[in-house]
């Protein structure tokens, strides 16, 4: 029990912390405004988002614990659009932090389905 309460606040306290010094969502977004360029705010971009693919197989006690299941084989694109998307439809959420918000628009595009 102690083990598993270790690790979620591990866990809570890696979702916490600002994705490479971010700030903002809108700051990560900008990042990924061109996911084909091959420079160095494109990498910040990618390791974001595949941060979050990792973080969303995190499960406890069978389930997962950000109650978001990526499918494997959604390129980081789909995944940049759904919170850019997210962001146009709850502008306030753009000065937000990146975990914070990214969280809430791939918990909704991507849910978990209920265990039997």
């Amino acid at each position: 029990m102690i083990r598993t309460l270790a690790a979620a606040a591990l866990f809570v306290a890696a979702l916490a912390t600002p994705v490479a010094n971010a700030q903002s969502t809108r700051e990560v977004i900008g990042w990924c405004q061109d996911v084909t360029a091959g420079d160095y705010e494109r990498g910040y971009c990618e390791g974001a988002f595949t941060a979050f693919r990792g973080w969303s197989r995190f499960t406890l006690d069978g389930e997962h614990v950000l109650q978001i299941c990526l499918p494997d084989e959604d390129p980081v694109s789909r995944l940049v659009g759904a919170v850019a998307a997210f962001v146009e439809k709850f502008p306030e959420a753009e000065a937000d932090d990146f975990p914070i918000v990214a969280h809430a628009a791939l918990r909704i595009l991507y849910p978990c389905q209920p265990r039997e």
